[in-house]
């Protein structure tokens, strides 16, 4: 593999990384809002991230994957949070 494409490569999995996380934390917002799980449209989601419905597909399998999948984000976020803190 060339340099070239591997810093491509690098660079498209960094922004498939940014986008999926956008994709996360623009749910959450939504969630914030006081919307029910059940109100929150892949639609609206999609929409507020400015891509297609069916891009989130490329990234989630469907609403429910997403709650997983941001549950566990946010799991290891705090974990890591309070290993940071603990390490001090």
């Amino acid at each position: 593999m060339s340099v070239r494409s591997s810093v491509l490569e690098k660079l498209r999995a960094s922004e498939r990384e940014t986008k999926r996380n956008l994709i996360m934390d623009v749910f959450i917002t939504l969630a914030e809002e006081e919307k029910s799980f059940a109100k929150i449209s892949l639609g609206e989601i999609a929409n507020a991230v400015g891509i297609s419905t069916t891009t989130i597909y490329q990234y989630f399998q469907n609403k429910e994957d997403l709650l997983v999948e941001t549950f566990m984000r946010e799991l290891q976020n705090m974990d890591d949070f309070i290993t940071d803190k603990t390490c001090v």
